[in-house]
């Protein structure tokens, strides 16, 4: 019942960084700590787009596209039932499989408002979005664009990304780097901020905390500012918690599975309408290690990829925060 796949594209994570630095368990996170890899160890990544060669599975035929976690080979025989491969939709191109349709980016993205924000019939009000220039807040900043929120602003590392922010998506952004998260929403949302989507923690979580509106919302879905750091302390602000009565939530997409299937779905038609978009920096075969580097210190735009050895060309982007 097994089968031989290829791999054409593997998601390149910001978590993943801890499976090899040797920091997953002195800094809580207790989840990747049985992640850790060694010398010699394949990498493993949170998704992966396989193309089936050949197979003694009966629901699996050559040429098939799945998709799933795996670790990341050239080649490599699967069980597809017990790896919990799914087929590719096949209506959108491979790649989207990853960012728009991806558990750690689309999926996070939409679920993460559908599940934590409170209905508000006439919009989200005004939205902060750190990392929007990163594979989960550029999707999550269309996603609030499409629910009628005020208006939504943006925080990326570079001007370049800033550009591609407010004149493709109409995101009023500013780069945290030339201005501080305080200053930025102090001068945009000067009546304050009712829902923060935040993927970074830190200190931009900290600044963002003393902008919330009165009965705000906080989504947090990750914290890549701290996911390598070796220092890490307390909220400075956490006083703007209760002084704002403000709502705070974290999402893990984990907690979900159930609606993955209903999500990708709407996410395809979404694409498939116009309606949804996202940027993808993929990066080849033998740049892993780029890759890495690149999503850590700001060098890449959406969704960073590595393409197998016989996936198309690799196409760079600009340049992670970081987006």
């Amino acid at each position: 019942g097994e089968a031989l796949f290829a791999l054409e594209y593997a998601s390149v994570d910001a978590a993943t960084r801890i499976w090899t630095d040797g920091g997953g368990s002195a800094q809580g996170w207790g989840f990747f700590s049985k992640l850790q890899k060694r010398p010699g160890d394949a990498m493993f990544t949170f998704g992966a787009v396989l193309r089936c060669l050949a197979s003694r599975h009966p629901d699996w035929a050559a040429g098939e596209l799945g998709v799933g976690a795996s670790a990341i080979r050239a080649v490599q025989v699967l069980d597809p039932a017990a790896a919990r491969l799914r087929k590719a939709l096949g209506s959108v191109d491979p790649s989207l499989e990853l960012s728009v349709l991806g558990t750690t980016t689309g999926l996070t993205a939409l679920l993460a408002i559908e599940k934590l924000l409170p209905p508000r019939p006439e919009g989200p009000g005004v939205v902060y979005v750190s990392a929007a220039a990163g594979g989960v807040g550029l999707l999550a900043a269309q996603l609030f664009q499409l629910r009628n929120a005020t208006r939504v602003i943006g925080s990326a590392g570079t001007d370049e990304k800033v550009r591609l922010l407010r004149s493709k998506y109409g995101i009023e952004a500013f780069n945290y780097r030339r201005q501080a998260v305080g200053d930025a929403l102090a001068a945009l949302a000067p009546e304050g901020v009712d829902v923060f989507f935040d993927g970074v923690g830190g200190r931009t979580l900290d600044e963002a905390l003393l902008h919330m509106s009165k009965f705000g919302t906080v989504l947090n879905v990750g914290a890549v500012s701290e996911f390598s750091s070796s220092s890490r302390g307390g909220l400075a602000n956490a006083h703007a918690i209760t002084d704002r009565a403000l709502r705070i939530s974290g999402f893990g997409v984990a907690n979900y599975v159930p609606d993955f299937a209903d999500a990708r779905r709407r996410l395809a038609d979404l694409v498939l309408a116009g309606k949804l978009t996202t940027e993808e920096t993929v990066f080849g075969w033998e740049e892993y290690g780029a890759a890495h580097t690149a999503l850590h210190a700001g060098g890449s735009v959406g969704k960073v990829l590595v393409a197998g050895p016989v996936a198309a060309a690799p196409r760079g982007g600009g340049g992670g925060e970081d987006g």
